[in-house]
């Protein structure tokens, strides 16, 4: 995936105990390219279920994109 690509990618969980204001300002470092989403691998939407199992049981060191 280039950088590009990763650019569109941006996921905020948020919580009903927080402003709009603090997702903004969580958000700010991520907008401005100070952090970058790690990647341990993509996969085919098919691998959806397994891609899933590896995230719970905690083997990626990052994100794993699922490609449609």
């Amino acid at each position: 995936m280039t950088q590009k690509e990763q650019e569109k990618w941006i996921q905020i969980i948020a919580s009903h105990n927080h402003s709009v204001r603090d997702v903004a300002d969580a958000a700010s470092p991520v907008n401005e390219g100070r952090v970058l989403a790690i990647i341990s691998r993509t996969a085919p939407i098919q691998e959806a279920n397994v891609a899933l199992a590896q995230l719970r049981a905690g083997d990626p060191v990052g994100r794993i994109v699922l490609q449609w």
